[in-house]
């Protein structure tokens, strides 16, 4: 289709796809304000647009591209190589949103799963069937022509990865969504896990609270009983503290509503490294 049509076609999907995706992980979803193509320099929140280039602005929450670099990628390469740049470009706001910016990670990590979160889209894409044949292949040279040129070393803040880097980044989200790219679902909610461990209640059942509480509910033949603690989630592990001593563990998001905890510490402060838990939201 036509460049202006194609561009507001992907704005349009990529929007319904991460709404799907936000509602599924208990997420609130905004998207961004505005996709503003423009062949001029343009004064943005983060300053002017760059020529060649195409950003996402976090103070303004509006992906800016310079449509020279568009047209440019859409006759060389062919459409789905827009589809690239913008979903890139969009898997950004929805760092920003989920609280993963370059103030917390390191700046290339960053970039490459906003490649992984493009992957991601495209494999939804591919599975309402948008994605002709030769498209992936389109995507493929893009984005190893958007490759950072041997100067831009990995710690340099305008790293984005080398060709295969970009790629390999690309090819994780399509072959597994946007979970394995490192997205992460909100835990407010409740929560159970039918755990077999000998000696543990048969179910346990948690409460995650927006003041950082958590309240636990163990059954088991004899009853159920109640206890609440403090909790704190942070790069993917989750740290309960209680009056007599504190757990923690590393979560691995299955999908919205499926978690993996794996336990290492238990709250005498032994090793229990390797005790699984997979809780679903209720």
């Amino acid at each position: 289709m036509p460049l202006d049509q194609l561009i507001k076609f992907i704005a349009a999907d990529l929007d319904k796809y991460w709404r799907g995706v936000f509602a599924e992980a208990g997420w609130a979803y905004r998207p961004p304000k505005e996709i503003k193509v423009s062949d001029v320099q343009i004064d943005t929140a983060c300053g002017k647009s760059e020529a060649g280039n195409a950003g996402y602005c976090p103070p303004s929450h509006s992906i800016y591209a310079d449509y020279n670099l568009l047209y440019k990628y859409y006759k060389k390469f062919g459409d789905f190589t827009v589809l690239v740049i913008l979903a890139h470009e969009w898997g950004h706001s929805i760092q920003s949103q989920v609280g993963i910016t370059k103030v917390k990670y390191v700046g290339i990590q960053v970039e490459l799963q906003a490649d992984c979160f493009c992957g991601a889209y495209a494999k939804n894409a591919d599975k309402a069937g948008y994605i002709e044949e030769g498209d992936l292949d389109e995507g493929v040279m893009g984005l190893f022509n958007l490759k950072d040129p041997e100067e831009i070393k990995w710690f340099d803040p305008r790293a984005h990865g080398r060709g295969f880097q970009r790629i390999n980044s690309f090819l994780d989200g399509l072959k597994g969504g946007p979970y394995p790219c490192g997205f992460v679902g909100n835990l407010l909610g409740i929560w159970e896990a039918q755990v077999t461990e000998p000696g543990y209640p048969v179910k346990i059942t948690t409460r995650f609270n927006d003041d950082a509480t958590l309240d636990t509910w163990l059954t088991s033949s004899s009853g159920t009983v109640h206890s609440r603690s403090q909790w704190q989630y942070e790069k993917g592990i989750l740290t309960q503290r209680d009056p007599v001593g504190y757990s923690s563990g590393t979560i691995k998001w299955h999908d919205g509503k499926h978690i993996e905890l794996m336990v290492i510490q238990n709250q005498d402060g032994l090793s229990a490294q390797g005790r699984i838990r997979h809780y679903y939201r209720r």
